[in-house]
């Protein structure tokens, strides 16, 4: 009868102790796509300037055309203050999405670890079951 009643209390121990494993790894799947959204909006945001970049350039480009060959040092200066500042905002966009990248990958991480912790303690949970019963 003792055995018996040691063995509800371990299952009642391993079920709650399921249930938080089941509530961590849900916050860290809810932690992981947020940041799996915030690298796709970086990639985007990054996508786009470059492409305002790319469009300005071009369309720079084909008013100094219009011009005539009066403005080629001041459009070979402009296209030089371009690129650097198109540098600057691309780096720092890159540098944003490595760390949200790195962030993805931790938590990814610990999901994982969760998921091998759930598994764990789910088998433990039906082992003292059955034992219960039998």
């Amino acid at each position: 009868m003792a055995s018996e009643k040691a063995r509800k209390v371990e299952i009642a121990r391993l079920q709650k102790e399921k249930e938080d494993a089941n509530s961590r790894l849900t916050e860290a799947t809810i932690k992981y796509m947020t940041a799996e959204k915030k690298v796709d909006r970086l990639k985007s945001q990054t996508l786009a300037k470059i492409e305002r970049q790319a469009m300005f350039q071009s369309n720079a480009g084909a008013e100094n055309n219009k011009d005539g060959g009066n403005c080629d040092a001041q459009s070979a200066k402009d296209q030089e203050i371009n690129a650097k500042v198109a540098e600057g905002n691309v780096a720092d966009a890159e540098q944003a999405r490595k760390e949200a990248q790195a962030i993805a990958s931790k938590q990814k991480e610990e999901l994982q670890q969760l998921q091998a912790d759930n598994t764990r303690l789910s088998e433990q949970v039906t082992t003292f079951t059955i034992k219960v019963f039998f």
